[in-house]
This record gives structure tokens, sequence and C-alpha cells, in this order.
């Protein structure tokens, strides 16, 4: 989970890049598919909840992949970034927290 959740946040990183940039953002990664089922690093934090939000993040990285415009795909973004603070507020794993918040879009 941990090392998905790095990819993820370089994964992030290159697409507010693509996005500025206009730049096409390409295909869906199905390597995300399989979020909610990955082991964690301490399974105990595997609280009721989370697969809700693991479910909610990726409707919102497949919204974002289906973004048309500019516009779209900056607040699909903004949604990304904000279901994975949400998640890490809600399910008990804070620390991540401030690097997850440098996504944020910056115009």
């Amino acid at each position: 989970m941990a090392q998905r959740m790095l990819d993820m946040h370089d994964d992030l990183k290159e697409i507010q890049f693509k996005i500025k940039s206009g730049e096409s953002l390409g295909e869906y990664p199905e390597k995300y598919d399989d979020f909610a089922l990955l082991d964690m690093t301490d399974e105990s934090m595997r609280e009721e909840g989370f697969e809700a939000y693991a479910m909610a993040l990726l409707a919102s990285e497949k919204a974002l992949y289906e973004a048309t415009t500019p516009e779209e795909q900056k607040l699909a973004y903004q949604q990304v970034v904000n279901n994975c603070v949400s998640c890490h507020q809600t399910v008990g794993c804070p620390g991540p927290i401030p690097k997850i918040k440098k996504l944020m879009w910056q115009d």
C-alpha cells in the first residue's frame, strides 16, 4: 500500500504538470484498480470505512482521466487530492498529510 501511495503521489505531480502544459493525460492507469485490496504496512490501520474511501479515490481518479477540458481536469485533480487527505484524516494515518497537501493545485 505504501509503495502504491508513493507511486500515486509521483503520478499526481506529473499529472498537474501535464494539465498546466495542456498535455494529454493518456489512459487511466489500471494499476490503481486493486488499491482497496493491497496489503497495508500495518493491517491494524485498515479501519472501517477504508474501502469506501478507496472506492471514492478510484472514482475520482477515473473522473480525472475522463475530464475533457483543462478546468474539468483541474477540478477533478483537486478532488483526487482532497480524497487522499480526507482518508488519511479519517482512517487514522495522518503522517503523510503534509506531503499530500503539497499536491494541492497551484496556479
